[in-house]
């Protein structure tokens, strides 16, 4: 005997049940073809750097790495030499998001999150290894996440600014004394201004863009900057002598605006992630060669070079700036910390 069978009744409730099914599983299957067909993602990039500064060595190697791991989705438009703006304004747009990335120096970020002034105090690394553990380590993703909830700027990896020298047309640097009457040029973040007087010296505030102009007229004597910087300006047409006095190792932040950052798929976030994070090791290596490429360079300018003979004068000397800053910055039990990586 056959068997009746049922009448199913579509209800408003199954149909919408049904629909939702449908929808998502038509976004799983054609979601990522439809996503690949769209116009790529457009990423400003954007630095005050010198070509032979080894973040913007590497932002170049990032760009084109990101385009290529995305395959075209994502392009990266490297805007050097302050083409959006001086690094504070740099660092505004990418917090508001009108400006998507920057690699730019930490010390110009310390006036949007002061926590990350800390990598300015004077003589807080030891040498390159212990800033690259410390950076790389908790410690820089603490100061970076601290940094993100106060800004909204996301730090992807630190990368090579280099270890900062002090350059005048006076007389070379070996002893603190010898800064005392000079006018050296100074970011305007308050921790390097004061280790700049700490030191005997009368920091004079100018922005990168302004500094040969200042050095060329008298405004300073000096200013103090990775062998990079000091060539890829010129500046060994208006200084003379060169102090390898490597009183602060200056990290850069490759920033991107976190809710740009968020909104993209999470594929992509892992390819900049990863990506920033390769570049920066890759600026560290390549620092190596062009700060002694640059020195030489500056040496073949014409440029005097000593290597001050005691720098634990000039350590001394700096210790009033950590009293000053240390509320500033996370406190003694964060400087400690760093102090006591190994």
């Amino acid at each position: 005997m056959a068997t009746k069978m049922k009448r199913f009744i579509w209800t408003p409730n199954v149909v919408c049940q049904l629909i939702t099914v449908v929808a998502a599983l038509v976004s799983m299957l054609v979601g990522p073809l439809a996503y690949a067909g769209t116009r790529p993602i457009i990423l400003k990039l954007g630095y005050v750097h010198v070509p032979e500064n080894p973040s913007a060595v590497s932002s170049i190697r990032f760009g084109k790495l990101v385009e290529e791991r995305t395959q075209g989705r994502v392009k990266v438009e490297i805007y050097p030499g302050g083409q959006l703006g001086q690094q504070p304004e740099v660092f505004a747009g990418v917090s508001m998001g009108t400006i998507e990335m920057s690699n730019m120096s930490t010390s110009a970020i310390v006036q949007f999150c002061p926590e990350m002034g800390v990598w300015d105090l004077p003589y807080l690394f030891r040498d390159s290894r212990h800033a690259y553990s410390v950076l790389d380590g908790p410690i820089g993703k603490k100061v970076s996440d601290l940094c993100l909830k106060k800004t909204g700027a996301r730090n992807l990896a630190y990368t090579e600014n280099g270890w900062r020298h002090f350059t005048n047309k006076v007389r070379p640097i070996n002893t603190p004394d010898d800064l005392k009457g000079l006018k050296i040029r100074s970011i305007s973040a308050p921790m390097m201004v004061e280790a700049i007087r700490a030191l005997g010296a009368n920091p004079v505030p100018v922005a990168w863009g302004e500094v040969y102009m200042a050095l060329q007229q008298g405004v300073a004597d000096g200013q103090e900057n990775p062998h990079n910087n000091t060539y890829g300006a010129k500046l060994y047409e208006v200084q003379k002598y060169v102090s390898m006095s490597a009183h602060v190792y200056n990290p850069m932040g490759h920033i991107i605006n976190e809710k740009l950052f968020q909104s993209l798929p999470a594929d992509i976030q892992k390819i900049l992630v990863d990506t920033a994070q390769e570049s920066a090791v890759y600026s560290r290596e390549q620092a190596i060669k062009i700060e002694e490429d640059c020195l030489k360079q500056l040496l073949g300018k014409g440029m005097i070079a000593n290597i001050p003979p005691d720098l634990s004068l000039f350590r001394d000397k700096s210790r009033p700036v950590y009293d000053k800053f240390a509320g500033q910055v996370g406190g003694w039990p964060l400087i400690n910390e760093i102090q006591n990586v190994k």
